[in-house]
């Protein structure tokens, strides 16, 4: 179980939440460029976490990702738009847990490599601030809360 923190902190459980750790650390110590206010974190089927910033100075790191269960921390937002992230979602499809996809105050990104490259998902899709995912369990479809444009559905490739 993972869930945001104050201050940057990843609160993580390995133990369906008996125990919590992380909130002794910061992401915006382990990381550089991260700024903080974390917006979501998300286990991929591969055992990976990923969290997500809403900040919004220019340059900061959007998303960030540990592969050892928050031992360590890398960037894994190259490519996103210099805007804020507000979720992230998984492909439920993929079984290596490398596809993802995130809101961000510019539209839906996507990722196939795990966070090394994101680019532009979904033709048609308005240019705004999306605030909110949900794949479907099947991972047929995907649903797109955005702010002041309403709920866009949008068949997954």
């Amino acid at each position: 179980v993972a869930i945001t923190g104050s201050s940057g902190r990843p609160i993580i459980s390995k133990d369906g939440g008996a125990t919590w750790s992380g909130t002794d650390v910061s992401l915006i110590d382990l990381v550089p460029g991260y700024e903080g206010f974390n917006s979501s974190a998300v286990w991929t089927g591969n055992n990976v976490l990923y969290y997500s910033s809403e900040g919004r100075d220019p340059g900061v790191v959007h998303v960030v990702k540990t592969t050892d269960t928050g031992k360590s921390w890398s960037t894994a937002d190259s490519g996103l738009p210099d805007a804020a992230v507000s979720q992230l979602a998984v492909d439920t499809r993929d079984a290596s847990g490398r596809t993802l996809f995130a809101a961000t105050d510019l539209g839906v990104y996507w990722t196939q490599d795990g966070g090394k490259s994101w680019s532009l998902f979904g033709a048609g899709l308005p240019n705004v601030s999306v605030r909110g995912l949900y794949v479907s369990p099947e991972g047929r479809f995907m649903r797109i809360a955005t702010y002041g444009r309403g709920v866009w559905e949008i068949d997954l490739p």
